[in-house]
């Protein structure tokens, strides 16, 4: 028997000895094995403990005299739980750790942009449990009370930097600065760091705002891809991955991509100008294109960068009836410079959710 709560939710499928049971035992059983389900799905999806699912499953059937010859465990595309990716047959023993979470990055001075980010991520469905939020060591106590608040988690640098960078700025870090370039290369120590404890990270920079849950989508490239990339939109091949917004899964591939990034910025010749981590990124895939099997590019309909912004627009009358419209996941305030004009794009296409 295979009891199936949702075509669009994770599956839990449970084979039993069921013939020669009288009909009401069908019954009794397929009551009990939904409401399970349904419990199931909403307060343990987050919380990733499908060992203790299984076991009360199990428990379940075995007190009403069967006992469970197989349980598997399968996800499929357009689940919108918020955090859990399964390949298409998956057994009980999983590790705990083997969901996707959210993985932002904060400096002094962009409190604001934080707690707006950590508003759109709510407000998309997406469960603060599985976002964490690094942050400076010197900057804990303005960032840390805006992740405590939302219910994220907080990651201090020197939990993956050794020794942690000390960024004492008082305010917001300027683009192509030392230290803008320094905070960003402490951000691919920091997804390599986290590709380690999880199956996959979804990174997004604090001006991105988020319009819709996409961590389904996501998912779903993942079993194909081991990386997802917004693009810059402009004119060239291999095209330029932003790293403002990228989707990782703990593959080989993946983790060789940031190792081979870290050692050629950690292993640069003396003297020589640091570049920063897109740049680097950029140069690599150019003289490799090969990469670009293993990069699967965001459509930039439905991850749109700063220069994507009318189409958050209201938008002018068509000449011609139109058969639908754009219903991008995220926006990213990029393309423009400086605090004050990212938050007025951000306000004119209505992605500023603070008062």
């Amino acid at each position: 028997m295979h009891l199936v709560e949702s075509p669009s939710r994770s599956i839990l499928l449970f084979e039993y000895e069921l013939f020669g049971k009288p009909l009401s035992t069908f019954l009794d059983h397929a009551l009990a094995a939904r409401e399970f389900c349904v419990k199931a799905a909403w307060t343990s999806i987050h919380l990733n403990v499908w060992d203790d699912v299984v076991a009360t499953a199990a428990r379940l059937f075995r007190g009403r005299g069967n006992r469970p010859k197989t349980v598997q465990l399968n996800s499929l595309s357009g689940s919108r739980l918020g955090g859990v990716v399964r390949p298409a047959a998956y057994t009980s023993k999983v590790r705990m750790n083997d969901h996707t979470i959210v993985a932002l990055l904060a400096t002094r001075g962009v409190e604001d942009f934080l707690q707006n980010a950590l508003l759109g991520l709510a407000g998309a469905g997406i469960n603060p449990r599985i976002v964490h939020v690094a942050r400076p060591d010197s900057a804990g106590d303005a960032i840390d009370p805006v992740i405590r608040a939302a219910g994220a988690h907080v990651v201090s640098f020197s939990r993956f930097c050794d020794p942690s960078p000390d960024f004492t700025s008082e305010g917001y870090v300027e683009y192509g600065t030392p230290a803008f370039i320094s905070i960003n290369w402490a951000k691919v120590r920091y997804l390599r760091w986290l590709l380690q404890q999880y199956r996959q990270v979804v990174y997004a920079d604090v001006d991105v705002a988020w319009l819709a849950d996409p961590l389904w989508y996501l998912q779903a490239v993942g079993r194909h891809y081991p990386l997802a990339f917004q693009t810059e939109a402009v004119r060239r091949f291999p095209p330029v991955c932003c790293w403002g917004f990228v989707s990782l899964m703990a593959t080989d591939d993946a983790q060789r991509l940031l190792n081979e990034l870290l050692a050629g910025h950690d292993n640069r010749p003396p003297g020589a100008e640091p570049l920063d981590e897109q740049a680097a990124c950029e140069a690599l895939f150019t003289q490799d294109p090969g990469w670009m099997s293993r990069v699967y590019p965001l459509p930039e309909a439905l991850f749109l960068n700063g220069l994507s912004y009318r189409g958050l627009l209201p938008p002018p009358a068509a000449a011609v009836p139109m058969h639908g419209a754009l219903t991008p996941f995220a926006f990213h305030a990029n393309w423009t410079a400086g605090l004050e004009n990212k938050r007025a794009l951000m306000m004119q296409t209505g992605t500023w959710l603070l008062k």
